[in-house]
């Protein structure tokens, strides 16, 4: 079985963090306080957490993307049911039956790759990108413990573009210039 090739080009962005807004709080749980439990489940917890971190900045690495501004919002899941399992992902035959490609010796299960975390949005007639995701909360909580940090700051995104879209497929905030690493 000839191997597939990944037609996506990869991207390392370095953004340097010119600015941060942040709303930290808990709420009674958003499908009782809107009176529609159709998306609920009975593990769903009652109250939950509501955490939004803005960062906006400037993109410095590649060359082709510098100065182009950034916008990025980051939201504490409240849940946790929204993120996939390795089993939810898993590939499947027609018939449903789990596919396993052989490694060496040993069958290995096949997974269908997710495009990525969200989507990098270019606004129309700028030089501006904007992205937004989930993430666990105590992510969203190291997040914010970073942001504390009273030096420079930066935001390193690998994105990955496949078609016209271009996809987050990993994200960090960090004390060093990513492009020196």
């Amino acid at each position: 079985m000839a191997r597939k090739t990944d037609p996506a080009e990869y991207t390392f962005l370095s953004i340097r963090v010119d600015s941060h807004e942040v709303a930290v709080g808990e709420s009674i749980n958003l499908s009782l306080r809107a009176n529609v439990p159709f998306d609920c489940d009975d593990e769903d917890p009652v109250f939950t957490p509501d955490i939004r971190i803005e960062i906006g900045g400037m993109c410095i690495y590649p060359e082709g993307r510098a100065n182009a501004k950034f916008e990025i919002t980051i939201y504490g899941d409240r849940t946790g049911r929204d993120h996939p399992k390795l089993k939810d992902i898993r590939a499947l035959k027609q018939n449903g039956i789990p596919v396993y490609r052989k490694y060496r010796d040993r069958q290995i299960p096949v997974y269908e790759r997710p495009p990525g975390l969200a989507t990098v949005q270019k606004r129309r007639g700028e030089n501006a990108w904007s992205t937004w995701f989930r993430v666990a909360p105590r992510v969203a909580s190291d997040l914010l413990t970073v942001l504390k940090e009273s030096r420079q700051l930066f935001v390193s995104i690998h994105e990955r573009k496949l078609d016209r879209h271009r996809w987050v497929q990993g994200f960090s905030l960090q004390t060093t210039d990513p492009a020196n690493e």
